[in-house]
């Protein structure tokens, strides 16, 4: 996948007549680093172009919500105070592009290493998770997702299980409590 900047990213989230670098994945031309982002507000802009309709915008969009995030905690608690998490999990939820999937995930996972989410993600993200991506790569199911085993590629897999595992850490046994739970529910042997 080819890299996008922030950079411009931004520019198009702050003015959209330049939305076409998006589409056109013009290199950026000066960078910028993720402090000015979010100096800039663009942490927002970001997770607002998560509800675009354009897929492309869509992936970008996450693509560098996840670089924003990676070892930055100013950006993943900016994140998740401009609704990121959910817009995230939501757009995880409907989308069937693998590599918009990709993104979300890794995003899910860069978030997941700090602290002060681990509670909403925990109960935004866990559920998603589980039964859009872990049960259909499982081939237990197809999930409320609908989606079946050879359409979850390995890597949304290893990103989810990675999220996964590092909620592990915060509250052991949970993901396996809750997997075997929707295990047995959609094998009905849930009461």
């Amino acid at each position: 996948m080819a890299y996008v900047c922030p950079g411009a990213l931004l520019l198009a989230a702050v003015s959209p007549m330049s939305l076409p670098l998006l589409h056109a994945h013009v290199p950026c031309l000066s960078h910028v680093s993720p402090v000015q982002v979010y100096r800039l507000g663009g942490i927002a802009k970001l997770v607002e172009l998560l509800r675009s309709q354009n897929q492309n915008v869509q992936r970008a969009a996450a693509g560098a919500l996840r670089n924003l995030v990676f070892k930055n905690p100013t950006n993943k608690i900016e994140t998740r105070r401009q609704n990121g998490i959910r817009e995230c999990v939501s757009l995880l939820r409907r989308t069937g592009n693998t590599e918009i999937q990709k993104q979300l995930t890794g995003l899910l996972w860069n978030l997941s290493s700090t602290d002060e989410l681990k509670e909403e993600l925990i109960q935004e993200a866990l559920p998603v998770l589980t039964d859009c991506v872990i049960i259909p790569f499982s081939g237990w199911s197809d999930g409320s997702c609908n989606r079946t085993r050879e359409i979850i590629d390995p890597e949304v897999f290893f990103n989810a299980t990675g999220c996964l595992s590092t909620e592990q850490s915060h509250c052991p046994g949970l993901f396996l409590a809750h997997l075997i739970w929707r295990l047995s529910y959609e094998t009905g042997g849930a009461d």
